[in-house]
């Protein structure tokens, strides 16, 4: 499920790149030195439900936090989280596009915080072990009649 992970990290980031170009993005890992304003990805923890057999409906949460140029720009925090909303409602991943959902932002620390959920269906590979080649039915059928009438 990793390889999930960082197909939503890289969907996040195409389009946060497309429309703050000039905004570095850092994903995972904090790096010393960033350089602001910037936009760091994270994964959160992951959300598993149970459906039926071997189905489940998994909720990945992510939280993008925008580091301004300075902590005191918090018109720039407050431009940026009232675009993401609509910016990520949709990501476009290599499967497809998959939809965002409770999106919530907040200003905490003089960094914006925006927080969103794509949910998946997945399916637990189950071996069943190996097929039957060859059946083979013997039988017939009865006849309807009665005896002796």
């Amino acid at each position: 499920m990793i390889y999930l992970v960082d197909k939503i990290i890289s969907g996040i980031a195409n389009v946060l790149d497309q429309n703050y170009p000039d905004v570095d993005i850092y994903a995972q890992e904090v790096k010393q030195n960033m350089k602001e304003p910037c936009f760091f990805i994270q994964s959160m923890e992951v959300g598993t439900r149970k459906r039926l057999a071997n189905r489940y409906d998994q909720t990945r949460p992510f939280e993008i936090v925008y580091f301004p140029k300075k902590k005191e720009y918090t018109r720039e925090i407050y431009k940026v989280l009232g675009e993401l909303p609509f910016l990520l409602e949709f990501i476009q991943l290599p499967d497809g596009p998959v939809i965002g959902s409770k999106m919530e932002s907040k200003i905490e620390d003089d960094l914006g915080h925006f927080l969103v959920n794509y949910d998946f269906p997945v399916r637990q590979q189950v071996d069943e072990g190996p097929n039957m080649e060859e059946v083979e039915i013997m039988g017939g059928i009865k006849s309807g009649q009665k005896t002796g009438e």
